[in-house]
């Protein structure tokens, strides 16, 4: 007989940056953010998996950088316009994840974070942490920590912690 694990606690409210993918919108916490910067100079790895487009150097040291648009939706069209990568130092590892685009920082409130609705058919739940309402948008609020889940340690930097 297969268990199904308890949901996950939904998000705290707090800052999150949208995040665009093929027109829909998502959302991570803004805490483990460390830059956006253009998605320029990254180095092919042979043993990459779909979803890892290889490493840049950051400051001396090899990043690994996923590509969000082949993780979420690997069917998904890649829009037109440069993509941008978003470096994230999280407990795990220091890593860049690419998108189409990144729009603003937008606060959210605990009744704005709501349970994610049964959404299999369109991309992996396991992924998704939560649905965030506001007037006119609706994001899809990410779990970093299950996006990064299936690095390799071998790929990984430690992350980097300002000097206090």
């Amino acid at each position: 007989m297969t268990t199904i694990p308890p949901p996950l606690p939904l998000p705290a409210a707090g800052d999150y940056l949208a995040v665009t993918l093929g027109g829909e919108e998502y959302a991570i916490d803004i805490r483990p953010v460390r830059e956006i910067r253009d998605c320029e100079g990254i180095t092919d790895q042979p043993d990459a998996t779909g979803h890892v487009l290889g490493t840049v150097t950051l400051r001396g040291s090899a990043v690994p950088v996923l590509d969000l648009r082949q993780r979420l939706r690997p069917d998904h069209l890649h829009a037109g316009s440069p993509p941008v990568m978003i470096v994230l130092d999280t407990p795990v590892a220091t890593v860049g994840l690419v998108a189409d685009a990144v729009s603003d920082i937008i606060p959210l409130g605990s009744r704005q974070i709501l349970p994610v609705p049964d959404m299999a058919a369109i991309v992996d739940a396991r992924y998704l942490a939560a649905i965030a309402v506001l007037d006119e948008r609706m994001l899809v609020l990410l779990h970093v920590d299950q996006l990064l889940a299936d690095i390799a340690p071998e790929n990984t930097i430690p992350p980097a912690h300002p000097q206090g």
